[in-house]
């Protein structure tokens, strides 16, 4: 395993500043670089110790080494052939060649090896203490390429946390990059982000509203083939797509209807998948009559669709970004009836403001994941969402970008 490179800007979690932090085994090579210099596992640098045991493999009887740890606690060092004892500055080490093990066990500070028969080579002041291997590495060579190491970290500037332009993010090994949780703005269970919102739908393990959330009513769905898995925040809901008919019924409530005071609906999804399907759809198939919903087409890019009281088209808009790649993104639909509709990817707007007529309230069963019918069977075998859909929430007001942009911006819990 290669040395692990360490995020240069993170001196909060690394006070001492290294450049590598040493795994548990490091195999130990000796080159002339101006001088005889000690390098582990081939490259050279300042290099963290975590806590625990690490060993340098493969010490040279010819620069036997000690770890100069007078004054120190918290660092010791032994090894399995003894090649005798010398003083250095003042102080007798014993020096070892062969397999050399550090044990730290507290935050010893900085710390120095030291080659009984060449000096330093390279060590002075070259050991430092860091909190922990986790969160502090990039792949060898500086630059970030090739592939992330479970638990590396970076500063994200591109997101932000609400009392910052940026937001500290970890590798989590899945093809993910999760933010640090700050408990103190945590936003996923907290009803009134960003604004008054009738229902929250957290999916960690059913399809309950978050009790605080209901302004009246409990707007609490019903599971049909509906399995949970790790999602974005918590629990995910995993719909099985085609025709299976996986589906979450969320009920008639005026509240999801447009017609009654403008809505916005917000998810979070993640799908691989090219299949057509809805994510929400407020209709009856069988009966021809339609409300509202969000469709995926094929090309992996979504439409909002809102209907007139002829059954037709009201208004639509497809937003351009497709959500097919494997990864979470954030899709919000604002509903203002006989005025506009827009539809954001990840904070990104794509609007309509062509209406033909007045969005119809049929008193029709809204759905997560299908478009429904009377029967409460899911007849269109098109009609089905294949993938994960999390962090679900109502609003009956029209959000403006600057919310938007706070839901983008979703802190965990």
């Amino acid at each position: 395993m290669a040395t692990t490179k360490v995020i240069k800007d993170l001196t909060e979690f690394n006070p001492g500043n290294p450049d590598y932090v040493l795994n548990a085994t490091n195999a130990v090579t000796v080159i002339n670089s101006g001088g005889n210099q000690y390098n582990f596992n081939g490259v050279y640098g300042k290099f963290g110790l975590r806590i625990g045991t690490t060993v340098l493999t493969g010490v040279p009887s010819g620069h036997p080494i000690a770890v100069l740890n007078n004054g120190l606690t918290g660092i010791t060092y032994t090894g399995t052939v003894n090649e005798g004892t010398l003083a250095v500055g003042g102080v007798t080490y014993t020096f070892y060649s062969g397999d050399v093990t550090i044990t730290v066990t507290a935050d010893f500070g900085v710390a120095s090896y030291y080659c009984k028969i060449h000096g330093y080579m390279g060590g002075q002041d070259n050991l430092v203490s860091v909190y922990s291997e986790a969160g502090l590495r990039m792949p060898t060579g500086g630059a970030f390429s090739g592939t992330p190491a479970e638990g590396m970290m970076r500063n994200d500037t591109s997101q932000s946390s609400l009392s910052s332009a940026s937001t500290m993010q970890h590798y989590t090994g899945n093809n993910e990059w999760k933010n640090f949780v700050n408990v103190t703005n945590c936003t996923t269970t907290n009803c009134s982000y960003p604004t008054t919102n009738v229902a929250l739908y957290e999916l960690n393990a059913n399809s309950n509203n978050s009790s605080t959330c209901a302004t009246s009513g409990s707007y609490n769905g019903v599971d049909n083939q509906i399995t949970y898995v790790s999602g974005n925040f918590g629990n995910a809901a995993s719909f099985n797509g085609n025709n299976l008919g996986s589906n979450i019924k969320l009920g008639t409530a005026n509240v999801f209807t447009p017609t009654n005071n403008p809505i916005t609906f917000s998810c979070w999804v993640k799908t691989s998948s090219s299949s057509t399907g809805y994510l929400i759809a407020k209709g009856d198939d069988n009966a021809v009559q339609y409300e509202w919903s969000i469709e995926q087409l094929s090309n992996g890019t979504l439409t909002l669709y809102a209907y007139n009281n002829a059954a037709g088209v009201a208004c639509s808009i497809n937003n351009t970004a497709a959500i097919n790649d494997g990864n979470w993104h954030n899709v919000v639909g604002v509903i203002v009836n006989n005025t506009s509709t827009t539809l954001y990817i990840d904070g990104t707007p794509a609007t309509s403001t062509s209406w033909s007529g007045t969005a119809q309230n049929y008193n029709l069963t809204l759905y997560l994941g299908a478009f429904g019918s009377a029967s409460s069977v899911i007849p269109a075998a098109t009609a089905h969402y294949e993938g994960l859909i999390d962090q679900v929430r109502f609003f009956t007001s029209a959000l403006n970008q600057t919310q938007v942009t706070q839901l983008v911006n979703e802190v965990g819990c």
